[in-house]
């Protein structure tokens, strides 16, 4: 089952990239964004499946930590003031 969680976040990384680089109008895919799109759901349920059969735990804590550090860098990034 970790062999295929692996897979999965794997393909799922690379839908993520393939999507980037449409927003970005780089290096395109003959793929369009919905289809794109629609792949990286199908990915990322994958992966959320695989997680529960390993029977993965999510850090709540964690990722709010990460989303105030990130909301920060992005606001700095951007000259974002309140």
């Amino acid at each position: 089952m970790l062999e295929m969680f692996a897979e999965e976040l794997g393909e799922c990384q690379h839908e993520a990239l393939k999507l980037s680089r449409i927003i970005r109008g780089e290096n395109p895919t003959p793929k369009t964004e919905k289809e794109v799109r629609a792949s990286l759901c199908e990915e990322w349920s994958d992966v959320i499946q695989c997680s529960k059969e390993l029977d993965l735990d999510v850090n709540w804590n964690q990722i709010e930590a990460k989303r105030q550090r990130f909301k920060q860098r992005w606001e700095e990034a951007h000259d974002v003031h309140d």
